[in-house]
């Protein structure tokens, strides 16, 4: 049974081999020990476990409790680097979804629009609608360029101990109704059909399909 006194006795056998942001081992009342860490930035080098170790038998305990505190220095650290790297990324995206959010809105209601529009404004609607169209897709390609970083950096620091909800909450970023998909989903060979794009790009057509349709049996020649 692992006691507060063995604990302290763990600390002092191992302090030559401590990591340098270690700082104390507790324990709680279900025999939990937990490693106390000075916060870590990320820019430290990558906590490795010491090489010269005692190997006697009797030392077994301590390299154990170095073991355990070597692995939680690295989840630390890992997690550091992966929130530092996800607020640098993120940086400005809230804007570029606000942006697309607004013009995707504009871009619907344009089309709701065109039921109540008279014969003589339907030309000049529809050409409101193209260009909705544009500003749409246009904040798609954005966004999705921004979409491709930040999913780069989840992809990257995936073996970090945080999921990517928790890291956006540690981060103090507010994710809500992003559209981020997995890094493959933005490779290069994917232009022009990455995921909102593409999601924009069908939302676009089946508008034109309609407008083309409603032309059709009203024998407008001129629509899309």
């Amino acid at each position: 049974m692992i006691t507060p006194f063995r604990v302290d006795r763990l600390h002092e056998q191992t302090r030559d081999h401590h990591h340098p942001h270690y700082t104390h081992a507790t324990k709680d009342d279900v025999n939990r020990v937990t490693y106390h860490f000075q916060p870590f930035t990320g820019d430290e080098p990558e906590p490795t476990h010491p090489k010269r170790v005692p190997s006697h038998p009797d030392f077994a305990p301590a390299r154990e409790f170095l073991a355990t505190m070597y692995r939680q220095a690295r989840d630390l650290w890992q997690a550091a680097r992966y929130l530092r790297a996800l607020t640098a990324t993120t940086n400005g995206a809230s804007e570029l979804w606000d942006t697309y959010a607004q013009n995707r809105t504009a871009m619907e209601e344009a089309f709701a629009g065109l039921r109540d529009t008279t014969d003589l404004q339907w030309h000049a609607a529809v050409s409101a609608l193209v260009s909705a169209h544009e500003l749409a897709l246009a904040a798609a390609e954005v966004w999705d360029a921004k979409a491709a970083d930040i999913a780069r950096v989840h992809h990257d620091h995936r073996h970090a101990a945080l999921g990517e909800q928790q890291a956006y909450l540690r981060a103090g970023i507010n994710a809500a109704g992003w559209r981020i998909s997995s890094a493959s989903a933005y490779h290069p060979w994917r232009a022009g059909r990455t995921p909102l794009v593409a999601e924009v790009r069908k939302a676009i057509e089946r508008q034109r399909e309609h407008i083309r349709a409603v032309a059709d049996l009203t024998g407008d020649r001129t629509a899309l």
